[in-house]
């Protein structure tokens, strides 16, 4: 549908950037390996299939940064934990 197009659209042409990726540290533990943006609010998001599930992969968000302080709950991205997943972010102002 028109309205269908439309929203891909919206979601097509986000300003997305990359942020990091998820990684493992010196004790094998998941960490996620940022460059967190100083300034403004931003949605974080990895991509991701849901299990089970044999539709393509989407944007899933796992937290927020705003001026430069991180809120990403464990509960959000552990269970996609996935050594060398991108880790991206846009302006939460975006649609």
């Amino acid at each position: 549908s028109e309205k269908s197009l439309e929203e891909l659209q919206l979601k097509l042409s986000r300003p997305i950037r990359l942020a990091g990726w998820m990684t493992r540290d010196e004790d094998g533990e998941p960490v996620l390996d940022m460059d967190l943006p100083t300034a403004g609010s931003w949605n974080v998001v990895v991509c991701k299939a849901d299990a089970g599930k044999k539709s393509a992969a989407g944007l899933q968000q796992i937290g927020s940064i705003v001026d430069g302080k991180a809120a990403i709950p464990d509960e959000s991205w552990k269970y996609a934990f996935c050594p060398g997943r991108l880790i991206l972010i846009w302006p939460s102002t975006t649609p």
